[in-house]
Order: structure tokens, then C-alpha cells, then sequence
């Protein structure tokens, strides 16, 4: 018989607090790229949004609209960003390449092509009846001559004829077909840069590569050898003239490109693109701190 009193409340025991869920998928924040596994789920209380909190960084991650290509974003940001410093890095060296190889053809070339210049300010002086095969620039030189008042004469001269600014200007007219477009990318890649470090960086590749490649070229065409003939002689005396020359176009050259780099492009862009899809290229405009054109 139960002898308690009907009007007493029946006393229940408090339930135990649900115990809190955990994350259990394969996820990783998406700050950090730290692992979740185990985290804590919890609730946002203004939005009720779930979420966990990451235990590296303190990132709160959603779970409802979770963004699972974050992951594969970040590792594409770092691939695209490894593939712009080596396209950079190619270019830098193809410049190099390029611009040095041109300068010593221009330079080797109008050289040697002067000596044709040499040999016929000596001919003048010196006429040869007796032997018509010993004429030419291939023949031996009169050192003597070349040592005088008149040969240094006809040497500096030799660097202005015809003979030796056609080939010269040749060579540097291919190197300036490659150099300005590459200069143009680096012009582009130093677009936020003041006018005088742009210059800078169109322009020291090709001097690098110059002096790399044009200034040691006469060490291994010229080494252990005796000017004997005249185009020898020639090369001798006015390979530097030439290769400082070419050197220094090439370098205002891509200095130019560089500096015009920004308002080439952006006139290239006006032109081919309409009004409403300059804003697709508005960088162009906007890092200069110019409004995106909108008339024709």
C-alpha cells in the first residue's frame, strides 16, 4: 500500500546534458588547411548556422554551405603563382639570351665588315699593279700602316662606312623585334612601379646578357690569335666600338618599351574592345589612377 501523499509532486531526476556532437567527415578549415576531425560542433545563435571552430588557427568553418573546393583553390593559387615567377624567370633569361646574342652579331659582323673600308683607304695610298690576287680584306695587313697616323684614321673612319653600319644595323633591328615585346611583359609586370625601376626592369635584363655574352665573345674568337690580315685587324680595333654600340640601343630600347608599356597596352585594349567590355581590363586603367574610357 502506498502510503504517499497524492498532493506531493513527484520528484524526477534532472536529465543529463546531451553529450556534443563532434565532426566526423574529412574536412579541413579553410583558412589553414588544418584538419577538423573531432572538432566540436557548435551553433551560431543569431543565425543558427552550425559550425566548428579550427583548433590550429581559430577559423570558424561553416557546415551548412561549406566551400570543398577551398582546398583545391588554394593549391591552384600556388601552382598559378610558381607558373607566373617561372614564365617571368623564361622570359628574363630568353631576353638575356636574345639581346646578348644580337648584340654580338651586330658587333662581330660590322667588324668585320669594316675592314672592307680599311683595305681600300690602303689601297688608295698604296696601289698594287703587280699582283691583283693579293688584294682583298683576307690578305695580310701592313701592321706598320695601320700603326700610323693614317691607318688609325681609316680605322675610326672604317666604323661609319656603308659596309660596317649595314649589317650593324641589321642585327639590331631583329634583337629590337624580340627585345620589345618581352620588354613590354616586364614593362606590365612592373605596371605599380615608379617610371625610373620600370626602366630599370626592361633594361637590366638585356645588359645583363650583353655583358654576359657580348663582352666575352672576343676572349674565345680572339684568343692566342695574331692580327695578321685585315679584317683580324679590324675586329680588333673596332669590336668594342660596335658591341657598345648595340649594347646601348638595345638597352634604351627595352628601357622604352617598359616605360610605354602601360599606354600601349591600354591604347591596344581601347581599340579592339567595346565601351561595356573595358571593364574586363580595367586594371590597366585603374593602377594608373585613370578612369576606364567609355567612348570609342
Amino acid at each position: 500500500m502506498n502510503d504517499a501523499d497524492p498532493r506531493t509532486p513527484e520528484v524526477r531526476e534532472a536529465p543529463k546534458s546531451a553529450p556534443r556532437e563532434t565532426l566526423t567527415g574529412d574536412r579541413t578549415c579553410t583558412n589553414c588547411l588544418h584538419p577538423l576531425f573531432g572538432r566540436t560542433i557548435e551553433r551560431e545563435q543569431s543565425t543558427g548556422l552550425l559550425y566548428v571552430r579550427c583548433g590550429e588557427c581559430g577559423m570558424a568553418t561553416a557546415l551548412m554551405e561549406y566551400p570543398s573546393a577551398t582546398p583545391w583553390l588554394n593549391r591552384m593559387k600556388t601552382v598559378v603563382a610558381s607558373g607566373l615567377v617561372a614564365t617571368a624567370l623564361a622570359i628574363v633569361i630568353l631576353l638575356a639570351g636574345a639581346s646578348g646574342g644580337f648584340a654580338t652579331g651586330a658587333a662581330m659582323s660590322a667588324s668585320t665588315a669594316s675592314a672592307d673600308s680599311v683595305y681600300r683607304a690602303f689601297a688608295e695610298a698604296h696601289p698594287l699593279h703587280d699582283d691583283p690576287n693579293a688584294q682583298g680584306s683576307w690578305n695580310a695587313a701592313d701592321r706598320a700602316w695601320l700603326e700610323s697616323d693614317a691607318g688609325q684614321a681609316a680605322l675610326a673612319s672604317s666604323r661609319w662606312s656603308l659596309e660596317a653600319l649595314l649589317p650593324f644595323v641589321t642585327f639590331v633591328f631583329l634583337g629590337g623585334l624580340i627585345v620589345f615585346p618581352f620588354a613590354l611583359f616586364l614593362g606590365l609586370a612592373a605596371l605599380r612601379r615608379p617610371l625610373l625601376q620600370r626602366a630599370l626592369v626592361g633594361m637590366t635584363p638585356v645588359l645583363t646578357g650583353c655583358l654576359l655574352i657580348t663582352g666575352p665573345s672576343p676572349l674565345f674568337a680572339m684568343s692566342g690569335r695574331i692580327a695578321t690580315n685585315w679584317q683580324d685587324a679590324a675586329v680588333d680595333a673596332n669590336y668594342a666600338h660596335f658591341a657598345i654600340l648595340g649594347t646601348t640601343v638595345l638597352c634604351c630600347l627595352a628601357a622604352l618599351a617598359a616605360l610605354l608599356a602601360p599606354s600601349l597596352t591600354a591604347a591596344a585594349f581601347r581599340a579592339v574592345l567595346p565601351p561595356r567590355d573595358r571593364r574586363l581590363v580595367a586594371w590597366i586603367w585603374e593602377w594608373r589612377g585613370l578612369p576606364v574610357p567609355k567612348n570609342p
